[in-house]
């Protein structure tokens, strides 16, 4: 639940803990024709936010906007169904 089945062919996944949501889905086939290298290219990923801040949770253990590392912000998920 919570995926566009078109994006996300693969399928995915969303989970509200009122203070955090995490989202996470398949690889994306726009981010594979966009950005080759990126996390959501390459596997499963997902994404945390804190959602009084709206900062996500990124790769390197740190918090911020999203647009300032999109592809941070995307954790890879190792042995993930989708």
């Amino acid at each position: 639940m919570g995926h566009d089945p078109l994006k996300f062919p693969s399928g995915g996944f969303k989970y509200d803990a009122g203070n955090y949501t995490v989202h996470g889905h398949g690889a994306n086939p726009s981010a594979a024709a966009k950005f080759p290298n990126s996390n959501a290219a390459n596997g499963s990923t997902a994404s945390m936010k804190n959602t009084s801040t709206r900062e996500v949770f990124r790769t390197d253990g740190t918090w911020g906007p999203f647009k300032s590392d999109a592809n941070g912000a995307h954790i890879l998920l190792d042995g993930s169904p989708y």
